[in-house]
């Protein structure tokens, strides 16, 4: 199955300049977990809303004082609405996240999620060519372990 046939299309975004406060209301408002950060037209990186809260609390500012570009990374994690769903959760389990921006030329055009794959899994019963229990429970496990992370001063 490709990514294509599960991904959110047209997903909320926010841009490197909007404050924490206006991505922590756009993800309110659209009940989601993560906002793709477009620039120029073109994804530069994603936040999520524990970006948000972790960043504010290193931070100790308002999230008014806070950009989205003071918070994300240059690291971005994507796959193409072409590829096969497997491969994409392949990704998540690698790099120990939810959701993956879809992206075609540099242009953001979907997001596919952890959630999506679950859903799909269970909606149909059968031999369908679909993402596998296994899978699936891989992936979640990867993302779930708990990780050493070295101790703020």
């Amino acid at each position: 199955m490709k990514v294509e046939n599960l991904m959110t299309g047209r997903p909320t975004s926010c841009s490197p300049q909007d404050h924490l406060a206006s991505a922590a209301m756009k993800m309110w408002s659209d009940d989601c977990g993560i906002l793709p950060v477009i620039d120029g037209g073109k994804i530069a990186g994603v936040i999520t809303d524990r970006d948000i809260a972790m960043a504010l609390a290193m931070k100790g500012a308002a999230a008014t004082q806070v950009r989205v570009a003071e918070v994300i990374t240059g690291r971005l994690v994507a796959c193409a609405p072409s590829d096969e769903v497997a491969d994409a959760l392949e990704l998540m389990t690698q790099h120990r996240i939810r959701r993956l921006p879809v992206v075609e030329d540099g242009r953001l055009v979907g997001l596919l999620s952890l959630n999506d794959v679950v859903f799909e899994a269970a909606s149909k019963p059968g031999p369908q060519k679909k993402p596998t229990y296994s899978q699936i429970v891989k992936a979640m496990q990867a993302i779930c372990e708990h990780r050493q992370l070295p101790v703020a001063a």
